[in-house]
């Protein structure tokens, strides 16, 4: 199961890169085409800026010899028409050689004009007087000046018509020089890859939830599966001393059917959280008499301590207390802590129980003289022999348990049942 799990997140990785990588390009794709777009629009206003242009240099003439102020007036215009678009514009003038002919608008950006594709012959675009039927082909340039319409020539029909040489042409060059990206454009895709991020982490996080809850249940179901050995060691040393006696043992007998009860409820309980989430425990509290179940569970683990030579101290006072727990957890909390007492130190032990009021909780505290923790086992490695189903059980009764450990002193582990707990 962690093995596929692993190839699941690492699926789910490359997919998530793979559809990262492929939005990106998508991105880039599209603004390369806006960029493409964006050029045709601006190849459009730039035919449109130099017929402007010569228009105001038709009626103003004196702007020919004025490059200062015909460089503003090329200015203002071209920064009125590219206004809308998303890019600064560098201007410049080369003639058909490209060979810049008069001074560039560089020093506003610092940046040299290179040769551009976006480019404009504004010699090839004549002043014709079509109203007053004047032939382009044979007109003069007077009649040319006068005239308030535009005809647009190309570069070859210059040459044949008027015999101008390459060097003789004028070129108006802009180069859109991009802005910063806004990340406008981009809330849909940057809203996706955070949409696919967001899914991802949930992915990994059921992943973790599933792994965990895989493995509480082996824990708990390891756990509760070692307590069969008490029940099934009591009735196996019942069955034995009974079978050696002539005469009939009510007691033993007696034992002997408490016993298996218990095995079959510890494996009812098995069954049910296999079959179940591990997050949810069948918990079935009432009502329960500390006296009482203190003294049935010592009475069905008597074989176990007589075989083991375990001494026990347990003097009920005169006031019982009342816990609201699962009856069958409870005990199975209390066969785990005693049994860890037995298993876990070499020689006899002597367990103590008490029970008290203590402030809003009920305690239930065991104690041995066993040599409590050793510096080879921590905490969480000595919860993990046992205690662990005793924390679980406890959280599931919103208790808590107390650990206090002196080294070859003992160990003492005390239950914290809530005293208001519906």
């Amino acid at each position: 199961m962690k093995r596929k799990n692993i190839v699941i997140v690492l699926l789910s990785l490359l997919i998530l890169g793979c559809l990262v990588v492929w939005q990106i390009n998508h991105i880039n794709d599209e603004y390369a085409l806006k960029i493409d777009l964006a050029k045709t629009e601006m190849q459009k206003a730039l035919i449109e800026s130099a017929i402007e242009i010569r228009k105001i240099e038709n009626n103003d003439p004196s702007l020919r010899k004025d490059t200062l102020r015909m460089h503003q007036v090329t200015d203002s215009i071209l920064v009125k028409n590219f206004a809308s678009f998303d890019s600064d514009i560098i201007w410049g003038y080369f003639n058909g050689l490209n060979e810049p002919i008069s001074s560039l608008n560089t020093h506003k950006t610092n940046t040299k004009l290179q040769e551009s594709n976006l480019k404009v012959c504004t010699s090839c675009l004549l002043m014709i007087g079509l109203v007053k039927n004047i032939d382009p082909n044979t007109a003069t340039e007077n009649e040319i000046e006068e005239s308030g319409y535009i005809l647009d020539h190309t570069p070859a029909q210059m040459r044949d018509i008027r015999g101008i040489d390459a060097s003789g042409l004028n070129y108006l060059h802009i180069l859109p020089k991009p802005k910063k990206i806004g990340l406008i454009q981009y809330v849909i895709p940057i809203t996706f890859l955070i949409g696919l991020s967001s899914l991802f982490i949930w992915l990994l996080y059921l992943n973790y939830k599933q792994s965990r809850l895989i493995k509480q249940k082996d824990e708990f179901v390891n756990h509760l599966s070692h307590q069969f050995q008490t029940p099934l060691s009591s009735i196996k040393l019942s069955a034995n001393l009974l079978a050696d006696k002539k005469d009939k043992d009510e007691e033993l007998i007696t034992i002997i059917q408490t016993e298996s009860n218990r095995l079959e409820s510890h494996i009812k309980t098995v069954l049910h959280w296999v079959k179940s989430d591990a997050d949810r425990l069948h918990i079935t509290k009432k009502k329960l008499s500390v006296i009482d179940i203190i003294e049935r569970s010592l009475k069905q683990m008597k074989p176990v301590f007589i075989t083991n030579k375990t001494k026990v101290n347990f003097v009920p006072s005169e006031e019982d207390c009342k816990v609201f727990a699962d009856e069958n957890h409870l005990q199975l909390i209390l066969f785990n802590i005693w049994e860890n007492a037995i298993k876990h130190n070499e020689t006899p032990v002597e367990l103590t129980i008490n029970y008290f009021e203590n402030g809003d909780y009920i305690s239930i505290k065991i104690s041995d003289n066993g040599i409590g923790f050793q510096k080879d086992v921590t905490l969480e490695k000595f919860k993990g022999l046992g205690l662990a189903y005793v924390f679980r059980i406890m959280e599931e009764h919103s208790g808590s348990v107390e650990l206090n450990s002196i080294k070859n002193k003992g160990l003492s582990v005390q239950l914290n049942f809530p005293i208001n707990n519906d």
